[in-house]
């Protein structure tokens, strides 16, 4: 099957709060959703504006849609459990490499920590966005092959690969 999607989580972590990897997993595919696809093709064909800034998130949404916007990201965790949106600058900071034929650029690694309650609910998905809040466009979306509980003091963390084919591991 042909992969039409955009990112993909090259590897994932889930940590304790000593470091110690409690679950992992790698290569997860994505969504890319509608108005993500029409943010692409506009900053590249029509010279739309490119944000400083892209965000990843978490969230707990029990199904992914191309359709979603981010008026569907639900019970993203709040800042009072520790977490926040991860920003990586436009610039800068995402690698360029070719590896097999497929040109794929990769993300510093992203780490999302949990504050002395934890997450309340289970986290299901990543998501990559245009802003920190709810203002930006929902580019894509990444399930997780299992919820995560993220308790006190522990951590996600991922590096992440995008790409406009499949993404080599």
């Amino acid at each position: 099957m042909n992969w039409n999607g955009l990112v993909k989580i090259l590897e994932i972590k889930h940590l304790n709060k000593s470091g110690d990897t409690i679950w992992s997993d790698n290569n997860l595919k994505n969504i890319f959703h509608t108005e993500g696809e029409a943010f692409m093709l506009g900053a590249v064909f029509t010279g739309n504006d490119i944000p400083d800034n892209f965000y990843f998130g978490l969230d707990t949404r029990s199904s992914l849609a191309a359709t979603d916007t981010i008026a569907d990201i639900t019970n993203e965790p709040s800042s009072s459990t520790g977490y926040i949106r991860r920003p990586i600058a436009s610039t800068g900071q995402f690698t360029l490499t070719t590896i097999s034929g497929v040109t794929q650029t990769n993300s510093p690694v992203l780490t999302f920590s949990a504050g002395a309650s934890g997450y309340p609910l289970a986290v299901k998905n990543l998501f990559l966005t245009t802003a920190s809040d709810d203002s930006g466009q929902l580019i894509s979306s990444v399930p997780f092959t299992s919820p995560i509980s993220v308790s006190s003091n522990e951590s996600i963390s991922m590096r992440i690969g995008l790409s406009l084919r499949d993404c080599p591991s």
